[in-house]
């Protein structure tokens, strides 16, 4: 790491002399502490980093910083350098930032409600045939987990494909203050986290803050997200330079377009129309969904200059990450595991998967809470209820307090569906274990916010009906 004590003493007013010595890594996991790292105690919903400091020293931490006073275990025999700030993540933050001017790698920035981390694969996948790259991994996305990225830069990084979500008000700034991206992507807009926004033009005015520091960027955007383009055309007159807007979509005044899709049973093709050529891009997944994510990452690809050839081998080869539409194909039913993250948006395009996975038995979706809703949860709920009684499912089966207006919803709806609910995941577990037993050929998508744990249910199907000898293929 490129990083020395000093140069951090220096970043927080140290008054002691500090010597050179040069930084392993940045950590706030305690348990990932290795000789000479600086490990940042951080305080989260579940642990507060704090209270491992002295195992962190144990571990081998040069310094930590830490929000408050503590008492250093006795039997650590040597001082050890300890910076005490207001906030934790804010001088992790404030590193970052000075870490990340070091380098002159481009930043290719992904934002939206939906499909980032997916974007952020394919982009990760195309650039790497031709460039040294770093990017996000798994989701880390957010507060801690921007500069964590930062702090895998080295001089031979060209391209930092960075991942950025936001979920609370205020937040996209403070990573676009570090960040400062050259290329930028906002996938789409909906309505995700808008219990912490209050309303949709918040959530759209936050995404649009990734532009805040950036004085020389340019910027894909679906063309086709309709709160997306009404920004752009309420906000032309205040400093929006709107010629450093690309747009991506199936319009035909896309700058760059998609047509002839064709979802297939385990890939999805399409026309990819530039102003310069056409060409035929195959996705190893199935979804019109993937489509668009796909757009955004080609857009930025040819605006790179990056050869078609890669572009091709690149995307056509992406892994998405686990949980998204994973396809499990156990002896006597398929699960289709979609349980990392939920919204309506990726509700809506979730259920469209059934059509593409041949089966003889019935499409059941088993549905937890969508959160972080806030006032709008129960309308959004009942909303999708009428969405999902007219859509390709023979069997609803619900987890969770809001969920029970998606079932209000279906049952007003006249739709022949069946539902059920349940108050929590064991309990939807039982059932489906003496449900599915003498059955053959259903389809069970499994969807819910994170905080659901839908995932459980997942795991306890695979580990009920693999006939205890893991056959199951998993696509």
């Amino acid at each position: 790491m490129k990083l020395s004590l000093a140069e951090v003493g220096t970043l927080f007013e140290y008054k002691n002399i500090l010597p050179d010595t040069q930084i392993n890594n940045i950590r706030i996991d305690s348990r990932e502490i290795k000789k000479d790292d600086i490990f940042v105690a951080i305080k989260g919903e579940n642990f507060d980093g704090h209270d491992f400091i002295n195992e962190a020293f144990n571990n081998g931490a040069l310094a930590v910083i830490t929000e408050k006073n503590f008492e250093l275990d006795k039997n650590l025999e040597n001082q050890k350098f300890v910076f005490v700030v207001e906030d934790s993540i804010l001088a992790l933050q404030k590193i970052a930032k000075f870490y990340k001017s070091k380098f002159q790698a481009k930043v290719i920035a992904i934002t939206g409600s939906v499909g980032k981390s997916t974007v952020k694969e394919m982009l990760a996948s195309i650039f790497s045939q031709k460039f040294n790259i770093i990017k996000t991994q798994k989701n880390f996305n957010g507060q801690t987990g921007v500069p964590m990225t930062v702090f895998n830069l080295t001089d031979k990084t060209q391209f930092m494909i960075c991942e950025v979500g936001v979920s609370k008000p205020g937040e996209m700034k403070k990573l676009a203050e570090i960040l400062k991206p050259n290329y930028i992507i906002i996938n789409n807009i909906g309505v995700s986290h808008i219990g912490n926004f209050g309303n949709i033009k918040n959530i759209v005015n936050e995404k649009f803050d990734i532009l805040y520091f950036s004085e020389k960027y340019k910027i894909f955007v679906n063309f086709d997200n309709l709160e997306i383009i009404n920004y752009i055309n309420n906000n032309k007159e205040n400093n929006l330079k709107i010629e450093n807007f690309k747009f991506f979509g199936f319009d035909s005044k896309c700058d760059y377009k998609a047509e002839n899709v064709s979802l297939l049973d385990n890939k999805t093709e399409f026309t990819f129309i530039t102003k310069n050529y056409k060409a035929l891009i195959s996705l190893p997944y199935v979804g019109m969904h993937f489509v668009y994510n796909a757009l955004a990452a080609l857009s930025v690809a040819v605006e790179l200059e990056v050869h078609i050839d890669d572009i091709k081998n690149g995307i056509s080869n992406f892994k998405k990450l686990a949980m998204r539409q994973d396809i499990i194909k156990m002896p006597n039913f398929i699960i289709i595991d979609d349980s990392y993250n939920s919204s309506p948006d990726s509700i809506r395009a979730a259920l469209n998967i059934f059509k593409n996975i041949k089966s003889d038995g019935e499409n059941i979706f088993v549905m937890g809470d969508i959160l972080e809703l806030g006032n709008y949860s129960q309308n959004i709920h009942f909303e999708l209820g009428k969405f999902i009684a007219h859509s390709n499912i023979d069997f609803l089966i619900t987890v969770g307090n809001e969920t029970k207006f998606t079932c209000e919803s279906v049952k007003i709806s006249g739709s022949k569906l069946n539902f059920k609910h349940f108050d929590n995941n064991q309990e939807i577990i039982n059932f489906l274990c003496e449900f599915l037993k003498d059955r053959k050929g259903d389809k069970i998508l499994v969807k819910g916010s994170r905080g659901m744990k839908t995932d459980e249910i997942v795991k306890e199907l695979k580990n009920k009906f693999n006939n205890n000898n893991n056959n199951y293929e998993k696509n």
